[in-house]
């Protein structure tokens, strides 16, 4: 089989796994549940956080230029809408960040496991051991802060630029590409190497 044929095969089976009521209710899982949690939490919390982020915003010596700033501008009424506005700049990156931790945990392994047991991917090799949670957060420390330590000569321990990025983080799959860098404890290596 040439290259170009088994390009359109890999999309045509990501097209047809994708479009499995499985995959499909995966996909749309996490959304209902975090927009759940976070409405109800919201819903709860509205009216007394809105309080006291309005007294914040209008008492405190940091934040009551704002106030200021926009009734100099001609909006008078800015109380308001400030304090809702300020409120919700707080909470999209909080749902943000939850919704993409419970993609992580909860439905990357359960597609993972599905893949793995399909037969058009047999070839894949699952990867055994690593851990859930520390060793994606230590592989992101050293790798982030590894380039920041100062001159780091890499030239000893593979013949290309390390690139080490959250794009790594493993959750259960195995390749064999030999070049790609691999961050693991405070060293950087060769995959396959």
């Amino acid at each position: 089989m040439d290259s170009m044929q088994q390009v359109f095969k890999s999309f045509g089976l990501a097209l047809v796994g994708t479009m499995h009521p499985r995959m499909l209710w995966l996909s749309l899982r996490p959304f209902l549940i975090v927009s759940i949690l976070w409405g109800s939490l919201i819903w709860l919390t509205w009216t007394s956080a809105l309080e006291m982020l309005n007294i914040f915003l209008t008492t405190s010596i940091f934040t009551s230029w704002i106030q200021d700033s926009l009734i100099w501008a001609g909006f008078e009424n800015a109380r308001a809408w400030i304090a809702p506005l300020f409120f919700v700049m707080l909470l999209i990156p909080l749902i943000a960040i939850s919704l993409l931790v419970f993609i992580a945990f909860t439905t990357v392994p359960t597609i993972v496991k599905v893949v793995t047991r399909q037969h058009a991917y047999k070839d894949i090799e699952r990867k055994r051991g690593g851990g859930l949670f520390w060793k994606p957060c230590l592989h992101d420390l050293v790798c982030f802060n590894l380039p920041c330590i100062g001159d780091v000569d890499f030239t000893g321990v593979v013949d290309s630029t390390p690139s080490c990025s959250l794009a790594t983080f493993d959750m259960g799959l195995a390749d064999d590409a030999p070049d790609v860098l691999r961050c693991v404890g405070a060293t950087c290596h060769s995959r396959g190497a």
